[in-house]
């Protein structure tokens, strides 16, 4: 994430912030890059798959 990624952000979060929740929203947006990241080299997991595994987990 860029230092102008990371301000957008941060101007999208409510004048009452804490430190704290400014961090964590961008933690979770450097999560989210990493995953698309991941997804777009191949190396998620196809929905098809997903959708088994959630299915078994609701039958238990």
């Amino acid at each position: 994430m860029t230092k102008s990624e990371a301000i957008s952000v941060i101007q999208e979060l409510p004048e009452d912030v804490t430190v704290s929740q400014i961090i964590e929203a961008l933690q979770i947006r450097e999560r989210n890059l990493q995953a698309i990241a991941s997804i777009e080299a191949g190396k998620g997991i196809p929905q098809e798959k997903v959708d088994k595994i959630v299915d078994r987990w609701l039958e238990e």
